[in-house]
C-alpha cells in the first residue's frame, strides 16, 4: 500500500502544505514592512550627506545607496512570495489532485522553490516549502527551479531581485 501511495504521490499532505505556505507567507509580509521601513530610514541617512554636497559615487554614501537597492529588490521579492503562497493556498485542491505540477501554478511553486535558496535564512520555512514539492514532484522539478534551468518556469522578477542575495544574511 506503500509503495502504491508513493508511486501515484498520494503521500502529498495538503494541511502540512497550508500550514507551512502560510507560515511563509505571514513571514514574507512582516519582513517586507521590516525592509521597507529599514529602506525609509537609510534614505534619510542618505539625505543628509547629498544635501551637505558630498558625492553620491564617491564617498561612503554610495555604498549605502547599494545597500537600499539591494534591501528593496529584496523587500519586492518577498511581495512575490507573498503572492505565490497565496496562490498556493488558493489552488491546493488543484495540486492534490495532479501529480504533475499544473501549468497555472509551476511559476509560482518554482519560485518558491527557488526562493528557499536564497531566503531560508530569513524565511527558513521555505526550504520545508521546497522539501514538500520536492516529495511531490520529484528531484528533477526541484532540481531545475533551484538552479534556474531552461523553462523552469522561476519568476524572472524574483530571480532578479534575489539575484545580489547572499544566503548567509
Amino acid at each position: 500500500m506503500k509503495l502504491m501511495m508513493k508511486l501515484f504521490g498520494s503521500g502529498f499532505k495538503s494541511s502540512k502544505c497550508k500550514e507551512t505556505v502560510e507560515t511563509v507567507m505571514v513571514k514574507a509580509r512582516f519582513l517586507q514592512k521590516k525592509k521597507q521601513d529599514e529602506v525609509a530610514k537609510m534614505n534619510s541617512d542618505i539625505a543628509s550627506p547629498l544635501r551637505a554636497g558630498e558625492d553620491p559615487i564617491a564617498g561612503p554614501t554610495h555604498i549605502l545607496i547599494k545597500r537600499v537597492i539591494r534591501v528593496q529588490n529584496v523587500s519586492v521579492a518577498y511581495e512575490f512570495i507573498e503572492a505565490f503562497c497565496d496562490l498556493v493556498v488558493d489552488r491546493l485542491s488543484s495540486i492534490k489532485e495532479v501529480r504533475e505540477c499544473p501549468e497555472n501554478l509551476k511559476e509560482g511553486i518554482s519560485s518558491l522553490v527557488f526562493a528557499a535558496k536564497k531566503c531560508s535564512h530569513e524565511i527558513p520555512e521555505l526550504v520545508t516549502v521546497r522539501n514538500i514539492f520536492r516529495k511531490k514532484y520529484g528531484k528533477t522539478f526541484v532540481s531545475a527551479a533551484t538552479n534556474v534551468r531552461p523553462n523552469c518556469g522561476v519568476d524572472t522578477m524574483v530571480m532578479k531581485k534575489l539575484e545580489d542575495t547572499n544566503p548567509q544574511g
